[in-house]
């Protein structure tokens, strides 16, 4: 049975089922503990002789005791082969809009689909009819494949990636400084700019101890 150390030793899928745990049992600390262990380890805890059980919850309560804070990697090898973070600046027009409508949402279950805009392997073709069918499928590999430390650096720093180059473009001639004053709509958009914030930067959290 794997030991679970820190938040880089969980995945993608499992952070976003800690989570979902996280709210639904907060008030109940035992539930809380049972299905943790059962998520990170594949164990029955009501099964477990109790001095194991106490064990893991304790393994898990340490692992998680500060909070959760992203390292941004350009490149990450899952199951054998490599994936490289696409620039900002050379993403098509729909993986911009959907990027920055994923980010907004600011949803978790949305970090694999952010994760599968992000990463690209060198041999990958980009079919614009097989898109959304291809980001699917990519999401699911980081899901049960990228660890959570990775997965929410590399959000975060594109988001703020993408905030940035929007208020660069925007702000980048006199043209579109001019219509920033008199277009009530493209005022609303920078507003709407400045209000968005880092996907995962929201001060960490902690899974229930």
């Amino acid at each position: 049975m794997k030991s679970i150390k820190s938040w880089s030793d969980i995945t993608v899928g499992q952070l976003i089922a800690i989570k979902k745990l996280d709210l639904e049992h907060k008030s109940n600390t035992l539930a809380t503990q049972s299905q943790l262990i059962k998520l990170l380890y594949g164990a029955d805890a009501e099964n477990m002789q109790f001095d194991e059980y106490m064990g893991k919850a304790m393994e898990i309560s340490e692992a998680f005791s500060t909070p959760l804070k992203g390292e941004y990697k350009p490149q990450v090898e899952l199951c054998g082969k490599v994936y490289k973070a696409v620039p900002i600046e050379n993403f098509t027009t729909r993986e911009f809009t959907d990027f920055d409508a994923l980010a907004r949402e600011n949803n978790d279950n949305n970090l694999p689909l952010l994760l599968a805009l992000i990463y690209r392997s060198d041999d990958e073709q980009t079919d614009k009819d097989k898109y959304a069918e291809s980001v699917k499928e990519k999401s699911k590999l980081f899901a049960d494949n990228m660890d959570a430390v990775t997965a929410v650096g590399a959000v975060s720093f594109f988001t703020n990636a993408l905030l940035q180059y929007l208020r660069t473009t925007l702000l980048s001639s006199e043209k579109a400084r001019m219509m920033m004053e008199s277009d009530p709509k493209m005022k609303e958009l920078m507003r709407m700019l400045q209000a968005t914030t880092s996907f995962c930067g929201r001060g960490g959290w902690k899974a229930s101890a």
